[in-house]
């Protein structure tokens, strides 16, 4: 299982990378999608 962050959201309300959960990883849009098109179950929130 991975956690990805979404890049854009961390922007607007002000979070950084060192700030996340460990294994936590930062995705942009391109990058969620297409892992998610790979992906048997997705959970976007």
């Amino acid at each position: 299982m991975e956690f990805y962050a979404c890049e854009m959201s961390m922007n607007v309300m002000g979070l950084k990378e060192e700030e996340l959960m460990d294994g936590v990883k930062m995705a942009g849009v391109a990058t969620a999608l297409a892992d998610a098109s790979e992906s048997r179950v997705t959970l976007f929130i």
